[in-house]
């Protein structure tokens, strides 16, 4: 049985729309104008080339939702004023590919709030619009083995305490082997 999505937990940081989307949609929902989308100020202004000191990997994928609603209730759409065909997929349906970008995942996703002992990478922490970029197969495999290496080096290092995964060390110790990883899997070293 496949299970798109389900119950999440609540991470050290929670993966929202806003770490995949360089442009303001909150104001534009507000507004109900889509057509002058704005930037966001501050942080996530460029999403593409926002540095997060404690990235695991990146997201790969639209922020997508499929409808609640069974396929027979869909609804063919033509707008002539807008001169698009196409169809109404019910509540819920969204395939955001022009206003996603990919983005960086925090380490945060993988690591419970209150729980040490425990990285969980695919009920990981994140809205449900947020999710809709980190459900892909290659990003849950970048997760997954993220979430290996941070298992092996807090075994190497003697790490109990989930707090200890967010120091500066072992912050650069996780990026560095997750690096020489991907850089083995390539040239074969």
């Amino acid at each position: 049985m496949y299970v798109r999505e389900s119950r999440r937990m609540k991470g050290r940081y929670i993966f929202k729309e806003q770490d995949s989307t360089p442009f303001d949609l909150y104001q534009a929902r507000k507004n109900n104008d889509f057509n002058n989308l704005k930037l966001r100020d501050g942080i996530h202004k460029r999403v593409m080339n926002e540095r997060m000191e404690n990235s695991i990997g990146y997201t790969s994928y639209p922020m997508d939702s499929h409808a609640v609603s069974p396929y027979s209730q869909y609804n063919f759409n033509q707008s002539k004023e807008h001169n698009w065909v196409g169809y109404h997929k019910g509540e819920g349906e969204f395939y955001l590919q022009n206003l996603s970008a990919s983005g960086v995942i925090p380490l945060g996703t993988i690591v419970p709030n209150e729980i040490d002992n425990l990285i969980v990478t695919s009920a990981v922490s994140a809205t449900h619009v947020g999710y809709g970029t980190l459900r892909m197969e290659p990003v849950r495999m970048g997760m997954g083995q993220a979430g290996a290496v941070v298992a092996s080096l807090a075994q190497d290092l003697n790490i109990e305490k989930a707090d200890d995964f967010f120091t500066d060390k072992f912050i650069w110790k996780l990026q560095s082997r997750l690096i020489s990883k991907v850089l083995s899997g390539l040239f074969n070293f």
